[in-house]
């Protein structure tokens, strides 16, 4: 793991998108939101999928710096935060035997949400890194949540499988 200054903003880059990795019976066993085009340690980057977000992606001490960065834009409170603990960067590179990764996305799903089609998660003991989805300006989404009627997921992006029904996808409610 690379030596940030947890004192200094977050480096801003273009994107950090969630990957995931199941295990050998499809089983969900973490996350890392990765920066295909540098490094993804104690970064920032707006959410594709989901209007306002960001996505900090760092160890604990550098969340207050990245808050400090969406409040420098503008952003007004009230604002939600959604930690995820994520996979090891070196686990990351040496995926055991049998064990997958799968390309994910950031979701808001609205309506009644039904917990049960959601994937059993077996999460790997975590390092001391999080990802922090940072949600301002969301106060219907945030009363949604509240009443069962909203919630943000990680959801498999069906590359190649373009027939894929929902219930084949892999999904994780983060809240």
């Amino acid at each position: 793991m690379l030596d940030h200054n947890s004192r200094t903003k977050p480096r801003l880059v273009s994107e950090l998108k969630p990957v995931g990795v199941v295990d050998e019976k499809g089983v969900l066993i973490g996350v890392r939101f990765q920066n295909f085009i540098g490094d993804d340690e104690h970064v920032m980057a707006r959410s594709d999928s989901v209007p306002n977000a960001r996505i900090y992606q760092g160890v604990e001490e550098g969340f207050q710096p990245a808050m400090e960065t969406v409040f420098s834009e503008g952003t007004p409170s009230p604002i939600a935060c959604v930690s995820v603990p994520i996979l090891d960067k070196r686990f990351m590179t040496n995926i055991p035997t049998g064990h997958r990764k799968i390309g994910m996305q950031l979701r808001v799903v609205k309506g009644v949400v039904d917990s049960t089609k959601y994937t059993h998660v077996k999460p790997r003991e975590a390092g001391l890194e999080r990802a922090i989805i940072i949600l301002p300006e969301c106060q219907e989404l945030f009363s949604g949540m509240n009443k069962g009627m909203a919630c943000i997921t990680l959801e498999e992006v069906p590359f190649g499988r373009l027939s894929a029904k929902p219930s084949e996808l892999v999904r994780m409610k983060l809240a």
